[in-house]
């Protein structure tokens, strides 16, 4: 979990959170500190945990989109798969709220 306070930002760590279903706010923290291992984990984590949530796959397609270089470079990913995962993630969030139209665009 995070909190955001006018002059500080706390976050629990992971020992802290046992037992906590994996949330993709707190994956989108670690990607923006750099930590892009940990957030791909904690991202399929989420998508995992909670497949009927349509922000956890438009949320994870968001990433795959926006790091399609680390994960091609670093985890190895073939570009096939990168564009396949982001297409599905977009997809499933669209399908699984049609009138969300925040997950649409």
């Amino acid at each position: 979990s995070i909190w955001y306070g006018p002059f500080e930002s706390i976050r629990a760590t992971t020992a802290d959170c046992d037992g906590a279903a994996p949330n993709t706010p707190y994956a989108e923290l670690l990607a923006n500190e750099g930590d892009l291992d940990a957030a791909l984990r904690v991202y399929r984590q989420a998508v995992s945990a909670r497949p009927e949530d349509p922000a956890a796959h438009f949320e994870f397609a968001l990433f795959c989109y926006m790091h399609a270089d680390y994960l091609r470079e670093e985890a190895g990913w073939p570009a096939d798969n990168i564009v396949l995962t982001v297409w599905d993630g977009f997809y499933r969030a669209r399908r699984l709220a049609p009138d969300n139209f925040e997950l649409a665009s």
